[in-house]
């Protein structure tokens, strides 16, 4: 696990590049404060220096970085940027190959010497053996560059998933690319500008890692499972795994014992390390389920959780927490996290983020990996259940509903149409007294309140920049892929596009910024083969949700977990938070000169939103909460007074 960074100048060289990857990699130290090393070569000749040195006075085209942080083989041999025995293939790698145990001995005989315990090494000797293609045997979380010497190329790939960060710049000759964008920024000699397009994606529908756009313009990220090669007269973006692949020969007709062994074996992997690995816990039950297993894997060991915690809130899951730390003998620690200073904490998670934020969650995770880092430096988490199995039933209801609707007419009527009414009935119940108290006294307001927030949305943008909003998505627009049922077209569409990305992207943000490692055990790509291939009825019946998962690790776990129906997302009091830093914190930088000056937000209509925050609900808190986010973004990174990112947390602009 690293955060790693290059230059690759297509024709010519610089002088400066050494300086400017010392630079890069500097501004990547909480991703890997154990280690660091530094290639820099010349690509006519293949004469390079390679070690932990700084390469001061050292010149060449191709430049590559690291700062590690030691999971596998603790020793120097772990070393970044690594090199194969003929010296000619070099390595910078980010991640974990949670099957390099495997792959290693497959190779080893091959005829491949290995010099280290790493899991890094194992890539290098992958690809020379398959190439390019060796990414599709790795069972892992990654992003890489690699140099191949005799060939005179890079190539760069990133996971799957896209759980590790990939960030490239091309300009001209010049390729840059880093674990973080502020490395990137580090070694250019401009001011970045702001992507206006992704800016107003995130204002008007909280849209984060969409596209292969970033709020910097001119800086992309790799898509997730692509490899992208760059030679000297070529650059090559290439898919290499999509969510139809079938890897490996599944057995459908025991859905519920296939899915167990594939998660059981998720997870057995993702246990592999050479420093204490922790968990951290939601309460419900994909968290449960992976500590379930964990314990099976690690029986006697010390097993530690975390969990944050909103004392007296309707959504603090603690003592779900504390019945799954006693099920499985783990020691549990809680954070409650509070603001002292909201625009405080907010521009440090932005920072490392190198985003605006469209979560509040990310306070209170802040707070939680801080407290996981005091314990541990790996930790398994439940993230990317919700997105393949169904986790949030109001939002596939309606999918749900409509095929239903539509097998109105084929076998089984009198059956579906008493499921399909019984679903909806179940589905208004679990709202509760809450629905029926909003029917009976607050439909009216509340709907206007929601109506407000929509206009408000677009009306609190100024003139200029409301210009560039697109206009109505075509007949076309909508969940794609190569799924023919609705649900199933809402899964794939959050996994690929919509809900997950934005998580990993927090996730990892936040984790590395701790110099923790997050593990995701459902993300385990033989686990998403064979989920996505499942029938929806295996996942989500209208109300029960994550039905297979149930059903595969119900048995192992306490039964208040399995059987629960008011779980939700991870919420926050944001409505609370934002409420106690208005006059404080929030109106004078939102209303000051400089955000005024700026132009992205209409002034009199957002002083008028601020006013309504007491009474405009969460809907209005989470607009501000984005606005709020936004100027941050602007004063860190692009109203700096110097260009670049490799230097330490700047002040706010003073405002008045």
């Amino acid at each position: 696990m690293c955060g790693i960074a290059g230059l690759f100048r297509r024709h010519g060289r610089d002088r400066s590049d050494a300086e400017r990857l010392c630079a890069m990699t500097e501004s990547l130290v909480h991703r890997g404060p154990d280690d660091h090393g530094y290639l820099v070569l010349d690509s006519r000749d293949g004469r390079f220096s390679l070690g932990s040195e700084a390469p001061a006075g050292a010149e060449g085209d191709v430049l590559l970085g690291a700062r590690r942080l030691s999971i596998l083989d603790l020793s120097s041999a772990g070393r970044q940027p690594l090199t194969n025995e003929t010296r000619d293939i070099f390595l910078t790698f980010n991640g974990e190959i949670y099957n390099y145990v495997e792959l290693r001995a497959e190779l080893r005989g091959r005829g491949h010497h290995f010099a280290s315990r790493s899991d890094a090494e194992v890539v290098v000797h992958a690809y020379e053996e398959w190439g390019p293609e060796c990414v599709r045997r790795f069972n892992g979380m990654w992003a890489f560059a690699l140099w191949d010497q005799p060939r005179r190329r890079l190539l760069c790939s990133r996971d799957r998933f896209g759980a590790k960060p990939f960030y490239y710049r091309l300009n001209g000759g010049l390729f840059v690319f880093g674990s973080e964008i502020k490395a990137i920024l580090a070694a250019l000699h401009e001011r970045p500008s702001p992507h206006w397009p992704t800016i107003l994606a995130y204002l008007t529908a909280g849209a984060v890692c969409h596209t292969v756009d970033t709020f910097f313009d001119g800086i992309e990220r790799l898509p997730a499972a692509h490899n992208l090669l760059v030679s000297r007269d070529r650059v090559e973006l290439v898919r290499y795994w999509d969510y139809q692949d079938q890897s490996h020969a599944y057995d459908y007709r025991r859905p519920a014992a296939t899915f167990a062994g594939l998660f059981d074996d998720a997870v057995r992997l993702r246990l592999r390390a050479d420093v204490p690995v922790g968990l951290t816990l939601s309460g419900g039950v994909d968290s449960a389920s992976v500590t379930a297993v964990a314990r099976r894997h690690l029986p006697g060991a010390p097993l530690k959780a975390f969990t944050a915690e909103f004392p007296g809130k309707p959504y603090d899951e603690r003592r779900y927490a504390e019945l799954v730390a006693r099920r499985f003998d783990a020691e549990l620690y809680t954070v409650a996290y509070q603001p002292i200073s909201l625009v405080e904490d907010l521009r440090r998670v932005i920072w490392y983020m190198d985003y605006p934020t469209p979560h509040s969650q990310i306070l209170a995770r802040w707070r939680l990996m801080s407290l996981a880092a005091q314990h541990v430096k790996v930790v398994l988490e439940g993230q990317g259940s919700d997105e393949m199995l169904a986790g949030y039933p109001f939002r596939y209801f309606n999918h749900h509903a409509a095929h239903e609707l539509r097998m109105l007419g084929h076998r089984g009527f009198v059956r579906r149409c008493g499921r399909l009414i019984a679903a909806g009935t179940r589905m208004s119940y679990r709202l509760g007294g809450e629905a029926i108290a909003l029917a009976a006294s607050r439909v009216l307001p509340a709907v206007n309140r929601l109506r407000g927030s929509i206009r408000l949305r677009e009306d609190v943008i100024s003139r200029e920049l409301r210009g560039l909003i697109p206009g109505p998505p075509g007949p076309s627009a909508g969940p794609q892929g190569p799924f023919a049922d609705g649900v199933a077209k809402a899964l794939h569409a959050d996994h690929a596009r919509d809900m997950l990305p934005q998580l990993l992207k927090l996730g990892d943000a936040i984790s590395m910024a701790h110099s923790v490692e997050a593990r995701m055990p459902f993300l385990d790509y033989r686990l998403v083969e064979f989920a996505f291939r499942l029938p929806v009825q295996e996942k989500f019946d209208g109300v029960t949700t994550k039905i297979i998962l149930r059903r595969a690790l119900g048995d192992a776990l306490p039964p208040e977990i399995v059987g629960r129906t008011d779980k939700i997302g991870f919420m926050t009091p944001i409505e609370e938070w934002l409420a106690g830093a208005l006059d404080r914190e929030i109106r004078p930088l939102l209303l000051s000169p400089e955000a005024r000056r700026r132009g992205v937000f209409e002034p009199a209509t957002l002083a008028r939103a601020l006013d309504r925050l007491p009474r405009g609900g969460r809907s209005l808190a989470l607009l501000i909460y984005r606005w709020l986010a936004v100027e941050v973004w602007f004063r860190l990174f692009i109203d700096a007074p110097a260009p670049g990112g490799a230097r330490p947390l700047p002040p706010l602009v003073a405002t008045r």
